[in-house]
């Protein structure tokens, strides 16, 4: 496996660790949402707010993961590099990221 494969597999974990931990921010925010509905707690706008700010740091270290994957596409397209080790990459892979 190349190095550039091995990169690809560590950030395919760590997006799929990503999206599994906003599935249960996203249940915890809902729970809340609708506490809050009947409750006027300063505990749950402030545990609402902790929530929305722990997404804001999730989406924005997956929008940076798709910039380098968008990157990586770029230079493996570019026909200047169709003799490198960009060749050995494992396409599968590529598309799963």
């Amino acid at each position: 496996m190349t190095g550039i494969n091995v990169l690809l597999v560590l950030m395919y974990n760590i997006t799929s660790k990503f999206n599994a931990i906003t599935k249960l921010i996203i249940n915890k925010f809902e729970s809340l949402e609708i506490e809050l509905l009947t409750s006027t707690k300063n505990e749950d706008v402030i545990s609402i707010m902790d929530i929305q700010r722990s997404l804001v740091f999730f989406s924005m270290s997956l929008h940076f993961n798709d910039l380098a994957i968008m990157r990586i596409i770029k230079i493996k397209d570019n026909a200047c590099y169709k003799v490198s080790y960009l060749d050995k990459i494992d396409e599968e892979i590529l598309d799963d990221v």
